[in-house]
């Protein structure tokens, strides 16, 4: 099945980091319930450490959020630099 994407365009912010790198920051709502067998993604066009709520969920450009979702979250996004496209991917 065709996993559903949700698309996290705009209201990005971008901050500095000591090291050099850029952690690009926003809000989200939490997505409809998941059904059984459905798991959530981070997908990214740039690699980079992916945390929700603080929480480091992984490197990479596919990261699976394992953590509980509240009504409102915090998705960050540490690169080398610009970002690229990033959604949220329920997987079935």
């Amino acid at each position: 099945m065709t996993p559903h994407r949700i698309r996290l365009a705009g209201f990005w912010v971008a901050t500095p980091t000591a090291d050099g790198r850029v952690e690009h920051a926003r809000s989200f709502g939490r997505p409809r319930t998941q059904g059984e067998g459905e798991t959530l993604w981070v997908v990214t066009a740039t690699p980079g450490e992916v945390s929700v709520n603080g929480v480091l969920l992984g490197v990479g450009v596919e990261v699976l959020v394992g953590v509980e979702l509240q009504p409102r979250n915090r998705l960050a996004i540490v690169t080398a630099g610009e970002l690229g496209e990033v959604a949220l991917e329920v997987r079935f």
